[in-house]
This record gives structure tokens, C-alpha cells and sequence, in this order.
């Protein structure tokens, strides 16, 4: 069993077990398989029968089944019946949940554990995964069958808001009792206890409670936030653009799609349909407004579902909800626009010619990004207020940019490489325009996505390096200038200890054809692979 399951289980037996001063507890499912070294044994409390049931011989089985649907035991003989990552293998789960209840005593628990989310792992099969009303439709299935049966609670592990986040189950939890007169014997509830849950279902109730964004609330807070959530949901706008087909009929159902199809100027790639979209939709200026790009969940890992469920959730006074990936770039340079410069040699020199130009007064290399203030790849949402600031100076770009006449137009136009394909400077400037804006001025307050499973380029740096980075510059910014001194030591080292210049050189040499002034990329795009690490960020 993967080791968030391991801990919900034991979890459940602090809670509820320790109302039982003696009884029997069978666990469903016991086979310790071969890259396992845990049990629920181990967390059985002694003053209760630990029984294993499993469909082969095995370490830590106590009995095997012959048939999956029948236990070799009475009715009415066992006081809890344990049940975790099996319902997803089993053809019948429903037949199994029959089972359960019939075993059960009056008083008598089920506990249930199943994924909700994850890849396909077979034992033997890998059939279902269960969602947040599952647990209420267990329960009148239950009592279809003339069984008094109870939930008690039901919700979802969070694996984006969880310390421990090496799975991706997000698994679906319920806690059933076989008498509903008896539920009062047993008075707390697990996900009072957590914060790392979504979706979290009460006798009673139809609310889905998102309480992990507010821990410390009660549940009547938790139940009245839920609503205000379902409302502040409806002001989140988050669209995926579609350059073809494939990527429009890829567009995840709780996005909006931004058709781009026709692609009429790819030279502007993202920023011409986004361009189209503020210069004829008229905006809500409570609502907020996303622009992500086909390769958005490659990028981040991120469900769409729990990004809208952060947007929603960011205090009323929030501009800007910031959720970038490549927190080790973020980190590891004074600002975007000197990472563009490490990434395409000579992109400094063209955006102080045109910043200068549109923002007067702001001196590129002074500006400091960080975890708060610096977005990468256009990944965040804002209201119009911000959006218009943004599009006055993006457009002021797209003029020079398509004034042949200007001084600027050529530079604008210069093509670097991102990955096989070539692009122009204008591109990676207006990517930048919103950090630019972040860190240029206090007018506009931003929250970040916290606690996240976010995607890095060197993933085999430790993370506590470049949280020292942004914590330097963090400090920095607050009034210790000093220690952007000990930042630019510490940047240089790990430029180097990664062989970036070694890749870059390599590049340069293979591109050398394209002229001096068509440079290739030395960023992730040449370096290593091109498929982002997914790390572990808790930021």
C-alpha cells in the first residue's frame, strides 16, 4: 500500500478505534506484496484481534478466501472490517461492500480506502476509481440491501496540499457504521484532524467541504465556506487555447477553450488569441481571468480542478493569482529577463532597448523576481485591472513590432530557439511582461499557489538550494541589498556545477550555420531532457 494510505489508515484506528475496549478487526486484502514493508497489523492496537484476509497465501494472511464475495465468518461476528487499495482491483466491489455489512456487528465500522486518482496498476486488474458522492452511494446501496447502515465521513486526501506527496492517489476515504443509532458512540470525525483534504462528505449533507484551504475552521465554517466557495468559483475564468484539432478536443471539461485554430499569426504565438480575446469580451472586474497553454498540466502536474479551487479561494484585496512551475528558475536569477539572457544570449540587450521604450525610468538589471512576483509561461490569473495595465504595454510592443519603420522592429523580430522550433524576442518579452510589472511597481498584490507539487529543470539540485536563493532575494528586496551579493556567489556555482556552458557550447557549434544572429537556446530547451522533473515544492 503507497504510504498516504498508510497513514489515513492509522489515522482511522486513532479515531475510532480506541472507542472499542476489545473486539476483532479484518483487514481485506492483507498480502504483504514484495515492495511493501508495511501492515496495518503494525498499527492495530493490542487490546484488539487482528485478523488478515487475502485470495492468496502470503506474508501477514491469517486466512484465504475462495471466493472474494464470501467470508468464512457469521453474521454479526467482527467489529471492524478494514478495506484499503482493494475496491479498485475487485470486479464486484458492491458485492464485497455486501460482504462487509453482513460481518459487521451492530455498532461495527467499515473502513474504505480507494484512489480517486493515478495510473493503472494492476493486482490483477485495475478497474474503478471513486469520487466524493461514492461514500453517500455506498451507503443507500447499503440499505437497499436492509442493512442500517451509516456514513460517518467520507473525503478526499489532497495530495497537492499534503506534506507527504510522493503519490498521486488523491485517495477517496469513508468510514461506514452498520447501525445508524450507534454513530453517536463515536464522536470525532478524521478530516477534522487534516489539513491535506477536498471534498469531504457529512451524514446529512450535500455540501463537498473544502475546509483544507481554512484548517481550524469548524464544520458549520467549513459548510458555509463551501457555499461561498461554489459562488466565488463561478468568477474564475480559465481558458487553454487550442492551436489545432487535438489540442481543442483536449481541453479539459473545467476549462474554457480560447479557439486559436485558424493561428493566423503564430509569429505572436499565445498573445495574438489572448490579444483577440480582451479586445472584444467584455470582462467582470470581480471575475478572474487565466490564459494557460496546451501544455499547462505537462508543465505542472497540476489538475485544472484544484487550480480553479485556488483562484477561487485568494482573498478578495488579490490581483493576481500566481501558480508557475520551474521554481529553480524562478529562484536561481535576479529576474526573468536575466534567465532569458542565460537562455538566449543577446535577449537582455533587446528587452532594455524596448522596456526602456514603454516603461521608462525601470532598469532591468536592478529588478528583482521572486517566488511571489515572478510568473513563468503566462501561468496565472488576474482581474481586469491587471489585464489592462498588461495589454497597455504588450500592445505597445505589438506596434513596434509591427512598425518595420522603428528602430526596435528588427531586434523584435530576431528568431531564437525554443526547443526544435524557432521563435522571435517579441515572444519571450511579453512572457515576461507580467513579472515585469510585479516587480516594477507595489500597485498590484499577488498570492501564489503555497503548498504544490510543482515541476523544476534541475531536478537532481536539492530544493532547500534555491529556497535559499528566493529567501536571499526575498531579504534583499525588504531592505538587505547586501545579500543579493551572497545570491550572485551562490547563482554562479550552481550555473556552473550543472555543465550548462558544456550543453551550450555544443549548441552553439551545431547552430553555428544560423549566424551570430540567430544564437541558439543553452535553457532547458537543449539541456537534458525536455520533459519537465516532477518535484516536490512545498513552498
Amino acid at each position: 500500500m503507497h504510504a498516504s494510505a498508510y497513514h489515513t489508515a492509522r489515522q482511522f484506528l486513532s479515531v475510532y478505534a480506541t472507542n472499542l475496549s476489545a473486539g476483532t478487526v479484518i483487514e481485506i486484502g492483507s498480502r504483504l506484496v514484495a515492495e511493501q514493508q508495511r501492515t496495518l497489523r503494525q498499527l492495530c492496537p493490542t487490546h484488539l484481534t487482528y485478523v488478515g484476509f487475502d485470495l492468496e497465501i502470503g506474508v501477514n494472511v491469517d486466512v484465504v478466501l475462495v471466493d472474494p464475495y464470501k467470508f468464512p465468518l457469521p453474521d454479526s461476528s467482527v467489529d471492524i472490517v478494514l478495506c484499503t487499495s482493494v475496491f479498485e482491483h475487485c470486479n464486484f466491489f458492491w458485492k464485497l461492500f455486501e460482504e462487509c455489512l453482513r460481518v459487521l456487528r451492530t455498532g461495527g465500522l467499515l473502513y474504505l480506502n480507494a484512489p480517486s486518482n493515478g495510473y493503472v496498476h494492476r493486482y490483477p486488474v485495475d478497474c474503478w476509481r471513486f469520487y466524493p458522492d461514492s461514500g453517500v452511494a455506498l451507503e443507500e446501496y447499503g440499505q437497499t440491501l436492509g442493512f442500517d447502515v451509516a456514513l460517518l465521513e467520507s473525503f478526499v486526501t489532497d495530495e497537492n496540499l499534503s506534506e507527504n506527496r510522493e503519490e498521486i492517489w488523491n485517495d477517496f476515504v469513508a468510514v461506514f457504521i452498520k447501525g445508524s443509532s450507534e454513530a453517536t458512540r463515536y464522536p470525532n470525525r478524521m478530516y477534522e484532524l487534516r489539513d491535506d483534504y477536498s471534498n469531504a462528505r457529512l451524514p446529512k449533507h450535500t455540501e463537498l467541504i473544502r475546509a483544507n484551504r481554512f484548517p481550524g475552521r469548524s464544520q458549520e465554517e467549513a459548510l458555509r465556506w463551501s457555499h461561498e466557495g461554489t459562488s466565488k468559483s463561478q468568477n474564475v475564468r480559465l481558458y487553454q487555447i487550442a492551436y489545432s484539432e487535438d489540442t481543442w478536443r483536449s481541453v479539459p471539461k473545467s476549462l474554457l477553450p480560447l479557439d486559436n485554430r485558424a493561428n493566423e499569426r503564430p509569429d505572436w504565438a499565445e498573445y495574438w488569441p489572448v490579444r483577440k480575446f480582451f479586445k472584444t469580451e467584455q470582462l467582470d472586474e470581480n471575475c478572474f481571468y487565466g490564459f494557460l497553454s496546451p501544455r499547462f498540466s505537462e508543465k505542472t502536474f497540476f489538475p485544472p480542478e484544484a487550480l480553479i479551487d485556488f483562484v477561487a479561494s485568494v482573498t478578495d484585496d488579490v490581483d493576481v493569482a500566481a501558480f508557475s512551475p520551474f521554481f529553480d528558475l524562478r529562484a536561481a536569477f535576479r529576474n526573468v529577463f536575466e534567465q532569458g539572457e542565460w537562455a538566449h544570449p543577446g535577449f537582455m540587450d533587446i528587452s532594455k532597448l524596448v522596456i526602456g521604450e514603454i516603461l521608462p525610468g525601470v532598469e532591468l538589471s536592478e529588478l528583482v523576481n521572486t517566488s511571489f512576483n515572478g510568473i513563468y509561461c503566462n501561468y496565472f490569473a488576474a482581474k481586469p485591472r491587471f489585464w489592462r495595465r498588461w495589454l497597455a504595454l504588450c500592445e505597445h510592443i505589438f506596434d513596434i513590432a509591427e512598425t518595420p519603420a522603428h528602430h526596435s522592429y528588427r531586434a523584435l523580430n530576431e528568431e531564437y530557439f525554443y526547443g526544435t522550433d524557432r521563435m522571435p524576442a517579441k515572444v519571450f518579452i511579453i512572457e515576461r511582461i507580467a513579472s515585469l510589472i510585479l516587480a516594477a511597481s507595489d500597485e498590484f498584490k499577488t498570492q501564489k499557489f503555497g503548498k504544490s507539487t510543482l515541476t523544476t529543470i534541475w531536478g537532481e539540485l536539492p530544493y532547500a538550494l534555491f529556497s535559499n536563493l528566493d529567501q536571499l532575494k526575498i531579504q534583499a528586496i525588504q531592505g538587505h541589498s547586501m545579500l543579493m551579493n551572497s545570491f550572485s556567489h551562490i547563482q554562479n556555482d550552481i550555473l556552473h556545477s550543472a555543465g550548462v556552458e558544456r550543453e551550450y557550447e555544443k549548441n552553439l557549434a551545431k547552430n553555428s550555420s544560423f549566424g551570430v544572429s540567430h544564437l541558439p537556446s543553452r535553457g532547458y530547451e537543449h539541456w537534458g531532457s525536455q520533459t519537465p522533473a516532477r518535484r516536490i515544492v512545498p513552498e
